[in-house]
Parts: C-alpha cells; sequence; structure tokens
C-alpha cells in the first residue's frame, strides 16, 4: 500500500519579502522542517494555561505560582521568535533585523511586529493559505434551487 507523493507540498523556490517599518528583510523559502517544528513548540501545558488565565483575566488573578508560569511561557515564546528568526532571515536580513530591533525611530521593530512577523512566517512554512478564500454565496437564490428544509417527506 502506498500513501499519497507529498513532494509538492514543497514551498516556492523564492525568498519571503518581509515588509516591515520601510524596509524589507528577506527569509529562506524552505528552511529545515526541524527549525520550524522547533519555533512552533510551545512551554509545558501548564505554563500555557498560566499565560492564557492571564490574558483572559488579567494578571491580578494569578497564584505567584501561575505568574511565576506564565512569565516563563512569555520569556519562552519572545526567546523562540528571535531564534527562529534568526535562522530563517537571510545573512543581510537577519543583521539589519538585529540592528532594527535595537534602533530608536521610525525603522525600529517592536516587539509586536516580532511576534507578529514570527507567526506569519509559521503560517507560510506550515503551509497555510497566504490569500484570503472566494466568498461563498450569500444565500439570496441565483442557484434556480428551491430549499426542502422543514418540507414532509414523500410517503
Amino acid at each position: 500500500m502506498q500513501i499519497e507523493d507529498f513532494t509538492n507540498l514543497k514551498p516556492a523556490e523564492d525568498d519571503i519579502e518581509v515588509p516591515l517599518n520601510g524596509a524589507v528583510y528577506y527569509a529562506v523559502p524552505n528552511p529545515p522542517a526541524e527549525v520550524v517544528l522547533e519555533a512552533a513548540g510551545g512551554g509545558s501545558d501548564t505554563q500555557v494555561r498560566a499565560a492564557l488565565k492571564a490574558m483572559a483575566e488579567g494578571e491580578d488573578a494569578l497564584t505567584p505560582t501561575e505568574m511565576a508560569d506564565a512569565t516563563e511561557a512569555s520569556r519562552s515564546s519572545i526567546h523562540r521568535a528571535i531564534t527562529f528568526l534568526q535562522a530563517v532571515l537571510r545573512p543581510e536580513s537577519a543583521k539589519r533585523w538585529a540592528e532594527a530591533m535595537k534602533a530608536d525611530g521610525p525603522e525600529a521593530i517592536t516587539l509586536p511586529q516580532v511576534l507578529a512577523v514570527f507567526r506569519a512566517l509559521l503560517g507560510v512554512y506550515a503551509g497555510r493559505p497566504t490569500s484570503p478564500s472566494s466568498p461563498s454565496q450569500n444565500g439570496r437564490g441565483g442557484t434556480g434551487a428551491a430549499s426542502t428544509a422543514g418540507a414532509r417527506a414523500a410517503e
């Protein structure tokens, strides 16, 4: 028995352009799977639950242990994002990115931007569609068919 050949799931060979704050950074199109999997992994279940509770209920609702777990989950996520970006950005882009993270001004890269680019690149590498799907029918006719919802079954 043979399963389907998934060779066609490899991404394009062109670099991925990352426009940010008036600059364009370039990421490799096909990083090693291990790099992506490592970046996608999260903290322990306890740490993730504490981080989610902090987001939902506020940090004041956390016990000291939960606060420590939430802090570790956040720290781990940020570290993974930065390590991942260093691994997938082309060397020249990685150098400019690091400089922009230290900068002050319009070219400065903020932490929310780092995390947004991290999530977007993970999505690209995981094969998530990068363009919106086509809109579906609005249900206002045009098909010529009548609804049979609620009709009695033929006897």
